[in-house]
């Protein structure tokens, strides 16, 4: 038996409703469709941006928890070496998953900086990329709703000029020629990268003195204790 395919029109006008529409179903349909479609677009790109500036702005990237010593010789002595262990995972981290985190994040705000100033220099936004993120990093020693609230600044920024200008010269392509130049300067790009990993390690040091407190979380209890 072939069925005949059903349009959306005429699929609206199936559905049994509680009150009859005052306007044609298929122009309705054409009047919300572009409107579903712009606000999925916008609640994606603001759960994503909520989730990144939270990231990127957290003043503690790693946890670094110790465990409370067991009771005994033995235990102790476990649970020290235990403890060193998670030092020196946390130090690992830092060396090498940390420079892998500032790529991204300063991939984001490059891509961002070019929307919003196609025409300047390629030198000038790969600074200004660079220093953005730099902010973040520092100010988020200082007072973290400070940094969530830069972190958020620019991509929000987008965001209002995409929805209220609907500017043509907001495109999501990235010209090749800008792609380009950005790769030929890649040693400049990682002499910045490197300026920001030794900056996070003064700050988590001088973090470390002022508070005199190297784990960044409570100390886990030990399962194997006795009451």
């Amino acid at each position: 038996m072939h069925l005949d395919p059903v349009v959306p029109s005429t699929l609206l006008q199936q559905v049994p409703l509680p009150f009859p529409l005052p306007v044609d179903p298929e122009l309705a349909l054409r009047t919300w469709e572009p409107l579903a479609l712009r606000a999925v677009v916008i609640v994606i790109y603001l759960v994503f941006i909520f989730e990144f500036y939270r990231f990127v702005a957290r003043r503690d990237i790693f946890k670094l928890r110790f465990r409370r010593y067991a009771r005994g010789v033995v235990g102790r002595s476990v649970e020290s070496v235990g403890n060193v262990v998670r030092i020196v995972l946390y130090v690992v981290e830092y060396l090498v998953v940390y420079p892998l985190l500032t790529i991204v994040w300063y991939v984001f705000y490059l891509f961002l900086v070019v929307l919003l100033a196609p025409g300047v220099d390629i030198q000038v936004l790969l600074v200004t990329a660079m220093a953005i993120v730099t902010a973040i990093r520092v100010t988020a020693y200082y007072s973290q709703n400070l940094s969530q609230d830069l972190a958020k600044m620019l991509p929000l920024g987008i965001l209002g000029a995409l929805i209220l200008e609907d500017s043509p010269a907001l495109s999501a392509e990235i010209p090749v020629d800008v792609v380009v130049a950005v790769a030929e300067r890649w040693e400049t790009i990682f002499l910045y990268l490197l300026f920001l990993v030794l900056l996070e390690f003064v700050l988590r040091i001088g973090q470390v003195l002022a508070t005199q407190r190297l784990q960044t979380a409570g100390p886990e209890d030990d399962v194997g204790d006795e009451g």
